[in-house]
């Protein structure tokens, strides 16, 4: 580099030091000052092959075929497999539990992908036919059937292909199909996953994941700058939005995880309740299907479960406490409920509970309603970790020192929590030791109390029923107008 170069830099980065040194430092604007727009969002109506092509596109098996049984101790823990190689771990497992994975993801930039539910049930249809038509023909050219036009069930459908398109045909193989464990739908605005076909072209489903569907629910008083910058995005698509969720649990019996997030329209669980009646009169294909849930893990949260009465949540926990995951983790957060139905007591292998953000202030009276916690929430003896922040809990049941001492416990944005006092609501142990001292002071003062309340019994029974007591002659004047008076009957 020569030295001209050399000087015309040096001199550019002096006059940026001098211009630093004499200039004040400025700071970014707030949002307050320079708020940014918010980009318009609409929802556009997709067709099947357009999903069909963003399944099989979005399809990932490698998991499945590649995991050793080391690498299964790590994701799932130290209990291996039945057919895991325990002396060489590095070794593949024969026959291994599918684990590949669907994932739809479509950032909302300009616009929203809406499905109909005849346009999924077609897509996942149309999957279904060209992994049979290969199967059964392996000498069909079926690249021109991908990339020009395919039928199904007399419809013309065109397939929106990127890549190799080998990696569709190998996707929509059965022997594929059958290794896909877990499907996530993100930003995807439908009411409700189509029936039957979705377990009938990936059998072995055991993950479900729906999120962003409807709304972003970012309460105004947790938004901060970052999250201005980031994800202000604001919308409401009413027609277009999960409202059931009856058609995921009839179709999926193996379903271990199911996760519901920011789906207003959503406002209820009681499908949950119905599963096994649900289950008896759902036709599989596949043999013997268990007569409980399965689940192992629930999350529902950003949905609208207000108006689901004391009856249905029982229910629900009733059969959340008859699964055969069995149920450990659970979410209820940013759901608009205000109490815990005592059901929950059912659910004695929960280790993991959330239940955060559902204070919300009523229309009518303008008021934020109390969240009201049961009696029968220390009868989760195997919890590790109890999350009950943002709530509006003003009073904490004493049943909660019956909790385990190891429960890690977190009561954040609760500013109107009374009983038991901040400095004692901390801990299980503390709780524990506030509300012993409680009872015991109660015991003491009793104790205390019960010689005067003896005493004084006495002495007003001296008082009015000893001869020369008031009660003594207000009791002989009753007994003779008594007499008198039925004397006097008789003689009539």
């Amino acid at each position: 580099m020569n030295s001209d170069s050399n000087n015309e830099r040096r001199g550019s980065c002096s006059s940026i030091t001098s211009a630093r040194s004499t200039s004040p430092i400025s700071r970014l604007p707030s949002v307050q000052q320079h708020p940014k727009t918010r980009p318009s969002i609409e929802s556009h109506d997709m067709s099947s092959a357009w999903l069909a092509s963003k399944l099989l596109r979005n399809t990932d098996i490698s998991l499945a075929n590649t995991r050793t049984g080391l690498m299964h101790e790590a994701a799932f823990g130290p209990v291996a497999p039945p057919n895991a190689n325990i002396q060489n771990p590095f070794a593949p497992i024969a026959n291994p539990p599918p684990h590949g994975d669907i994932c739809l993801f479509h950032y909302p930039t300009t616009y929203l992908p809406a499905l109909t539910a005849e346009e999924m049930t077609r897509a996942f249809e149309l999957i279904a036919e060209i992994g049979r038509v290969q199967d059964e023909e392996p000498e069909t050219d079926i690249r021109s059937m991908l990339k020009e036009v395919q039928v199904v069930g007399g419809l013309i459908v065109n397939m929106d292909m990127q890549g190799d398109f080998r990696q569709y045909v190998i996707n929509a193989l059965q022997r594929a199909r059958d290794q896909v464990a877990r499907i996530q739908f993100s930003w995807y605005q439908f009411e409700e996953l189509p029936r039957g076909v979705v377990g009938s072209t990936y059998p072995n489903l055991r993950h479900v994941d729906i999120r962003q569907n409807g709304e972003i629910g970012i309460p105004p008083e947790v938004r901060c700058t970052f999250v201005c910058e980031c994800i202000l995005l604001s919308f409401y698509n009413d027609e277009a939005s999960l409202k059931c969720i009856d058609s995921i649990i009839t179709q999926l019996p193996h379903l271990s995880s199911l996760n519901i997030s920011d789906c207003p329209n959503l406002l209820t669980l009681a499908p949950l309740a119905k599963y096994n009646a649900a289950i008896a009169s759902f036709d599989h294909n596949d043999g013997e299907q268990p007569s409980n849930l399965n689940l192992k893990h629930l999350w529902v949260r950003g949905c609208n479960l207000s108006e689901m009465s004391r009856a249905e949540w029982s229910a629900v926990f009733d059969a959340l406490s008859k699964s055969s995951g069995p149920l450990e983790r659970m979410t209820l957060s940013r759901n608009r409920i205000s109490y815990l139905e005592g059901g929950i007591s059912k659910l004695k292998n929960l280790s993991y509970l959330f239940v955060e953000d559902n204070y919300f202030v009523e229309e009518s009276t303008g008021v934020g309603k109390a969240f009201n916690l049961p009696d029968e929430l220390g009868s989760l003896t195997n919890l590790r970790f109890l999350s009950l922040c943002g709530n509006n809990i003003t009073h904490l049941p004493r049943t909660m020192g019956r909790l385990n001492p190891n429960c890690d416990i977190h009561l954040h944005r609760n500013g109107g929590l009374i009983y038991p006092p901040a400095p004692h609501a901390k801990s299980v142990k503390a709780m524990k030791e506030f509300f012993h001292k409680e009872r015991m002071a109660l015991l003491f003062g009793s104790a205390l109390f019960a010689p005067h309340v003896k005493r004084s019994r006495f002495r007003a029974n001296e008082r009015l029923y000893c001869p020369g007591g008031r009660g003594y002659f207000a009791c002989r004047d009753r007994f003779e107008e008594v007499a008198r008076s039925s004397s006097t009957l008789k003689k009539d």
